[in-house]
């Protein structure tokens, strides 16, 4: 996805989509203006077009629809109601769609000493106050701490954006940011960031920038500390089982740097060559640590998370440093 819908539609053009997941509230170019740009197009006139919008009444589902959009789906997202959504525009095989459906029941529930119940193996989960994402979208595990992965990665300095956007009297923009706040933190199930990301739009809506505010904005950025470093250290611990013991001399960096700077760049573009790359390059040092240390990458490339495989990379890269010094 692009960062506005302008981009997106260029990236219509360049690629072959099954449906559209519209965000209605994007910088540049609004859901309804970018579908109607969309269906003036006589190759995308049959191309199913699905609204996302955290506003769930009936106005803004006819206003989709008279905007050429097929369905809307208010946010924050429920998992059975987008895969039967789908379903309904993208031919799929119907043990296929009861598969996902059956994937998306109610998690496994073990009694912990408590007494209390409680998603197994998400006691960390818990004390960020996110098992209500879990019940309804109904993730895995591994998804649901990609999802926190990125959301720490991408939106950890939001509210100074936001405090940037103000400061340069550009409301839009920070309206822009408040709102898609909302909409990803509802996603992974932080509530209390959703909501105040909500109160700081309206208040940024009625240009309401008084005591209230600022003080709604310092409460905001607690909150978004804490769940940052919850987060974080839900990755240390998911990360564990990762660690490789590297006894071996690593390749010289000046040897190594290229190789990884190219798997870096495929990464990057969400080439789907990078994995067979990553093996190129395994290959090339198969006599060094190099195949354990990437073993993250693979296994996010293998299921095409691009996004954790560079994440993955990246900590790899600021890592070799060390550890070439520690082996010397």
């Amino acid at each position: 996805m692009a960062p506005n819908q302008s981009q997106n539609l260029l990236l219509l053009l360049e690629k072959e989509f099954d449906t559209i997941l519209m965000d209605i509230q994007m910088p540049v170019m609004d859901g309804y203006r970018a579908a109607r740009e969309i269906r003036a197009l006589p190759q995308y006139q049959d191309l199913p077009i699905i609204a996302l919008t955290a506003n769930a009444s009936n106005e803004d589902r006819r206003k989709a629809l008279e905007n050429g959009m097929n369905e809307h789906i208010s946010k924050p997202i429920d998992g059975k109601e987008l895969v039967k959504t789908l379903a309904q525009f993208i031919p799929v095989k119907s043990d296929f769609l009861n598969e996902e459906l059956s994937l998306q029941s109610e998690p496994k529930i073990k009694q912990n000493p408590e007494g209390e119940n409680k998603p197994e193996e998400l006691s960390s989960l818990h004390r960020l106050c996110l098992e209500n994402k879990l019940k309804k979208f109904q993730l895995g595990e591994e998804l649901h701490i990609e999802l926190l992965m990125q959301f720490s990665r991408n939106k950890a300095d939001i509210f100074e954006e936001i405090d940037t956007a103000v400061e340069n009297h550009d409301m839009q923009t920070a309206i822009n940011l408040a709102h898609g706040l909302k909409g990803v933190a509802g996603n992974i199930g932080a509530t209390q960031v959703a909501d105040q990301a909500a109160q700081i739009e309206n208040r940024l809506k009625n240009k309401s920038l008084n005591t209230d505010y600022k003080s709604l904005m310092s409460s905001a950025k607690q909150t978004m500390t804490k769940l940052i470093a919850g987060i974080n250290n839900l990755d240390q611990n998911h990360s564990a089982d990762n660690i490789v013991e590297v006894s071996q001399p690593l390749p010289p960096n000046e040897a190594l740097a290229p190789y990884i700077e190219g798997l870096r760049t495929m990464i990057s573009d969400n080439n789907l060559e990078a994995l067979s790359y990553l093996d190129l390059v395994c290959k090339r040092f198969e006599k060094t640590p190099i195949k354990g240390l990437l073993n993250p990458v693979r296994d996010s490339l293998s299921q095409y998370k691009f996004d954790q495989a560079n994440a993955s990379l990246t900590k790899l890269i600021n890592n070799i440093s060390t550890l070439q010094r520690d082996l010397k």
